[in-house]
């Protein structure tokens, strides 16, 4: 599926069920675009729209491997 930009900051992705999940991209100075990102935070939300878990996601070059 293809993701849909919500804004310059985050990104809404459809899941299979109805459900979706939001990713906010952010870097040292705070909410930056995907490409300029240092850290992503992934919500997911069921189909009534209920966060149902959330995750913290190290991006770039000082992610571990």
């Amino acid at each position: 599926m293809t993701a849909q930009i919500h804004s310059l900051y985050t990104e809404t992705t459809p899941l299979i069920g109805g459900s979706y999940k939001i990713t906010y991209y952010r870097n040292a100075k705070g909410a930056c675009r995907k490409k300029d990102a240092s850290e992503a935070i992934v919500h997911y939300y069921s189909l009534d729209g209920v966060l149902v878990h959330c995750e913290y996601i190290k991006l770039g070059d000082d992610a571990e491997h």
